[in-house]
């Protein structure tokens, strides 16, 4: 019999996110005051611990971030050709404005995309412009560096796991970079993904993708920017259960107001209906049917939302606890 494997619950991520955000804040206003590595060092590691939550990327792939590499990262308004711009919704446009997208080495030598929000990269440039007064070595190329003398980088895994037992969490133990790729692959089944689209979210998570498959020839790093962080941005929201049905063109500024700067307060959960542009459509016994069979199973282990279908297909409503 195959074990159960069981992912991370989204009222856990959500309250992590929260619980990590304070505390870039906290450790940002003490290195104002006091410029000491102590304070750095926990800064740093705080940030790596939201970049390895937001992307669900591999910590070690994370921690290997260049001051280089972040310098240096694609500007999509300049790498873009005014065709491919003149394609995006103006929501993809506003996510490309608002996220910048850092490539650095992953396994057998591949580029690894990163997506980096507002508040991560300010506070990444403030912990950049600190590293002299707070003794970090000139000779160390990462930005999360380790103090001293050292040239090594910080391990993200151990800092991640300590900050999941500092929040507070129901389930700790569950949240592993390693399932929480497996958590986005397993959540964004409710979205109506194209074989491309799903191609671009494997390629982020590390996931191998078929050799001979065809691909839309856009920039990398645009896909980053403007496909990609739309998945992450639900995923991080917990608002994926919303988007039920839909495809990922059909996701706008207003489902994510992340974007406008609202954060969320609370986890969204809703019943089988689709909303496209404000116009709720309630779906039709086979469509029902169909996204119950190929996405409720894995979408009740992970927490999001819990039905009962009786033997008409008629399904019932039950408040999570």
């Amino acid at each position: 019999m195959n074990k159960t494997q069981l992912l991370p619950i989204t009222e856990d991520l959500l309250k992590l996110n929260t619980f990590i955000s304070n505390s870039i804040k906290m450790y940002k206003e003490r290195l104002q005051t006091f410029s000491d590595s102590e304070s750095w060092k926990m800064l740093a590691y705080c940030l790596l611990a939201r970049i390895i939550l937001f992307n669900k990327r591999r910590s070690g792939e994370a921690a290997r971030l260049t001051i280089d590499s972040y310098n240096s990262r694609p500007q999509w308004s300049e790498q873009s050709t005014t065709e491919l711009k003149n394609s995006l919704t103006p929501f993809e446009v506003k996510l490309a404005e608002r996220l910048a997208v850092v490539e650095i080495p992953g396994k057998r030598a591949k580029k690894v995309p990163v997506l980096l929000t507002d508040e991560v990269r300010v506070a990444l440039d403030w912990l950049i412009s600190k590293r002299t007064d707070c003794g970090i070595s000139g000779n160390n190329p990462y930005i999360f560096a380790c103090s001293k003398n050292s040239t090594q980088s910080l391990r993200g895994h151990d800092y991640l796991s300590k900050m999941c037992k500092l929040a507070d969490l129901r389930n700790p133990e569950l949240i592993t970079a390693t399932k929480l790729r497996k958590y986005v692959a397993t959540v964004c089944q409710v979205f109506d993904l194209t074989e491309t689209e799903s191609d671009w979210l494997a390629r982020h998570l590390g996931h191998d993708i078929r050799v001979h498959r065809e691909f839309y020839r856009l920039h990398e790093s645009t896909v980053e920017l403007t496909k990609v962080s739309k998945l992450l941005m639900a995923v991080d929201e917990g608002k994926v259960s919303t988007f039920a049905g839909k495809s990922l063109a059909d996701v706008d500024i207003d489902d994510l107001p992340q974007i406008g700067k609202v954060r969320m307060d609370r986890i969204v959960r809703q019943s089988w209906t689709v909303k496209f542009h404000r116009k709720t459509i309630h779906l039709q016994k086979s469509q029902r049917m169909h996204l119950l069979q190929n996405s409720q199973r894995m979408l009740l282990q992970s927490g999001l939302y819990r039905k009962e279908v009786n033997n008409h297909g008629h399904q019932k409503k039950r408040k999570l606890s």
